[in-house]
């Protein structure tokens, strides 16, 4: 993420561990996530837009299928996480991207860039921060990073293209422009 905007650093100081005040977990089936939504805060990285949040966070516990013969989390899953991440941020800006798939728009994710920096394991739990981090007329660029609590355990980035009904590159529509183009970050 050389040369971008820096990520944002915020967890709650609440007493339980790992779990940001606003976002519960107790009650719900293992591995199900919960969306919170930020953007009360007045760091550069974390303002509201139009009052929509520019940060999603997203809690998920790790399953025991989604870790290895070491005991710790596949690197493969981390590109799901993403995933989830990536829906959560549209939802939390009113989209749900079926609609936007049912209408011919579709964004499949054309680059990849992660960086693990300590394991995490089954049972854990996750809070993966989604953002916008660039945007062009043609692609979105989403940037994330995963913590236990506030330990950093994956850092990345995906490049989405925009592509029509017959998967050719295309400018995103006017409907989907307006969503996306308020997180438009400058140049770094």
């Amino acid at each position: 993420m050389s040369g971008q905007q820096s990520s944002p650093s915020e967890m709650s100081a609440s007493g339980q561990q790992d779990i940001p005040p606003e976002v519960s977990v107790s009650g719900q089936p293992k591995g199900v996530s919960e969306v919170s939504v930020s953007g009360q805060q007045d760091t550069p990285s974390e303002v509201s837009v139009s009052g929509r949040p520019s940060i999603v966070r997203t809690q998920l516990l790790v399953r025991f299928c989604e870790t290895d013969l070491m005991g710790i989390v596949h690197h493969s899953n981390y590109l799901q996480y993403f995933e989830v991440g990536r829906v959560a941020w549209l939802k939390a800006q009113g989209v749900a991207y079926e609609q936007w798939a049912a209408q011919g728009t579709h964004l499949p994710v054309v680059d990849v860039h992660l960086r693990y920096r300590r394991p995490a394991r089954f049972d854990d739990t996750l809070t993966i921060e989604t953002w916008v981090s660039g945007l062009t007329r043609a692609s979105v660029r989403f940037a994330y990073r995963v913590l236990r609590g506030e330990e950093v355990i994956c850092e990345g980035e995906t490049l989405l293209a925009c592509v029509g009904p017959k998967l050719n590159a295309c400018r995103f529509p006017p409907a989907v422009w307006a969503i996306l183009e308020p997180f438009r970050r400058a140049p770094a």
